[in-house]
């Protein structure tokens, strides 16, 4: 997936979607280790995207005081 084509609400959801599957205690085993991992990447992108609007935004601020 390229950043283009990153849906921050998406990936959102789908994180919270897999958090409460965690919660709702029916996990098995297997997918339970297939969905852990789903969900670190989910994290990782969406921390690469809110760290990219950070250091845009900051860009801006710096900027506009100029």
């Amino acid at each position: 997936m390229t950043k283009k084509d990153f849906n921050y609400q998406a990936a959102r959801q789908e994180l919270q979607d897999l958090l409460d599957w965690f919660e709702s205690g029916s996990a098995d085993i297997d997918k339970a280790l297939v969905s852990y991992k789903r969900a670190e990447e989910l994290i990782t992108q969406l921390e690469a995207y809110l760290s990219d609007i950070d250091k845009k935004l900051q860009i801006s601020i710096l900027s506009a005081e100029q």
